[in-house]
């Protein structure tokens, strides 16, 4: 289920107190050639005729408890199915990438 405009707008204000200094990136359409693992952006993936996206999210670094405190306190706000997951070899474009950054503990959260 996408994410309408106001859920993405809401979305990506709950991102930016969690993962603060993280810019954001809108994608039309998602493109696996692309890395999404970056640590200081807010991805918006597979723009909707609504405005809105398919998925929103980020990818966060050695995530606290306090970050996954705010995290599970704001999650439900937006309307959609939340996530919490650590990076794993199929999230990387290459296996290359996935070698040079594997032993770095990054977590994606968001929502689709």
């Amino acid at each position: 289920m996408a994410l309408d405009k106001d859920s993405v707008k809401l979305g990506i204000s709950i991102l930016k107190k969690i993962n603060k200094g993280a810019t954001v990136v809108k994608h039309e359409l998602y493109d696996r050639s692309k890395s999404y693992v970056d640590t200081d952006t807010i991805y918006c993936v597979d723009e909707k005729y609504d405005n809105g996206y398919e998925n929103v999210f980020t990818n966060i670094e050695s995530i606290t408890e306090e970050q996954k405190k705010i995290w599970e306190q704001l999650k439900e706000e937006v309307p959609n199915s939340s996530f919490m997951d650590k990076l794993e070899e199929k999230n990387y474009p290459s296996y290359a990438l996935w070698e040079k950054e594997k032993n770095k503990d990054i977590t994606c959260i968001g929502w689709f």
